[in-house]
């Protein structure tokens, strides 16, 4: 069993990447926002938690770059009705939107039929299974303030993507949200990043 793969990354094969290590090629299929973060660092060392799935008569990688995005795409495919496909695509859906972290925090199940592929049911099934079970984002309180903060980055020349990280690791470190403004936490995202 696989469980983590540090090499050299080799080239790509549709929606896959090949890893080499020790001389072996490893096929690893990711997220797509994790394809296209990498999709440009060939030749580059890259290190992924591997989910090594086992369906009909092959054997499938899948790769992720932290244990609770790993966490989350086996508990996904614990849920009827989703297969690796649609796994990796809610994994795909929530890092790069962690508004709908909040918003299953705040029992808004239909957000999440903002994802491709998840109709109703589906949503109504995560939303039952994996409320409260992405710790990354657990602690964080993504309201209005922080997307204003968010949107300011970005106006600024922040991309979009690291607009939120940086938001995101910001309001980790306040305890209370509430007793600030949105330019409060503009200011500090902007120290972070310098």
């Amino acid at each position: 069993m696989i469980a983590y793969i540090v090499g050299n990354l080799l080239g790509f094969v549709e929606n896959s990447i090949i890893v080499e290590n020790n001389g072996l090629g490893y096929l690893i299929k990711l997220p797509p926002y994790l394809f296209e973060k990498n999709k440009n660092r060939k030749g580059d060392i890259l290190e992924f938690y591997i989910s090594h799935q086992f369906i009909a008569e092959s054997q499938q990688l899948f790769g992720f770059e932290s244990i609770p995005d790993l966490e989350s795409f086996q508990k996904l495919l614990k849920i009827h009705g989703i297969g690796v496909k649609l796994a990796l695509q809610i994994v795909s859906s929530f890092k790069t939107n962690p508004t709908l972290i909040v918003d299953l925090k705040n029992d808004r199940v239909n957000s999440l039929k903002s994802i491709p592929g998840v109709g109703e049911k589906t949503a109504k099934r995560i939303f039952d299974e994996l409320k409260g079970c992405f710790p990354e984002f657990s602690d964080v309180k993504f309201d209005d303030k922080a997307k204003l903060a968010v949107d300011a980055l970005v106006s600024l020349g922040v991309t979009f993507q690291r607009a939120k990280e940086v938001v995101i690791d910001t309001l980790k470190d306040i305890p209370d949200i509430n007793i600030l403004k949105s330019e409060d936490i503009i200011t500090m995202a902007i120290q972070r990043i310098r």
